[in-house]
């Protein structure tokens, strides 16, 4: 976490991100190892929609290495709004309605909006703008980040986002408190 007086950032944490780097190579492992004993076209299949689903695990921890080699923080909280830059979104302090640890070890924050469909058509990828959708419909209007990967305490940046939170956002208007 770096600060100064009207910003704080926090970025991955470098051994962490390091270390995931290891499921790669033990995906592509286990994977060899259940060819070996492949006998039928369900095994197959199986087999295929394994290497379909770490394919996909491995090229998120490629990207994740990638953005903290790059030196960028992943959360940037301004006066104005929290700014996620692993998800490319920025979301105003006055559109955030609750801010709350999540995960089974609290390894996210769950961000709750008053207008989620706001947010979601900024999206570029494709894939995480459908993510965000069925999340907001299934957690009503809920945007996550991962502190699990960030540096410092999770209870810490909870703290810090909801101390900016009380500090820089405005009244809540009557219109934004019958919509959550």
């Amino acid at each position: 976490m770096t600060e100064n007086n009207t910003t704080i950032r926090f970025y991955f944490h470098p051994v962490i991100i390091s270390l995931a780097l290891v499921y790669p190579i033990f995906a592509a492992f286990m994977t060899w190892f259940l060819t070996i004993g492949a006998a039928s076209i369900s095994f197959f299949i199986f087999i295929a929609i394994y290497t379909i689903i770490n394919l996909a695990v491995t090229i998120r921890i490629i990207k994740l290495f990638l953005f903290m080699i790059s030196g960028k923080p992943a959360l940037i909280l301004t006066k104005d709004s929290l700014i996620d830059n692993y998800s490319k979104i920025t979301i105003d302090w006055n559109d955030i309605s609750g801010i709350a640890m999540r995960g089974g070890k609290s390894n996210y924050i769950s961000i709750k909006l008053y207008e989620s469909e706001k947010y979601i058509p900024k999206i570029t990828n494709p894939l995480t703008r459908w993510t965000y959708r069925l999340n907001s419909k299934l957690f009503f209007g809920t945007f996550t980040i991962g502190v699990g990967l960030m540096k410092g305490n999770n209870w810490e940046i909870l703290k810090t986002l909801n101390k900016f939170k009380m500090e820089n956002k405005a009244p809540v208007p009557d219109s934004k408190l019958h919509t959550v």
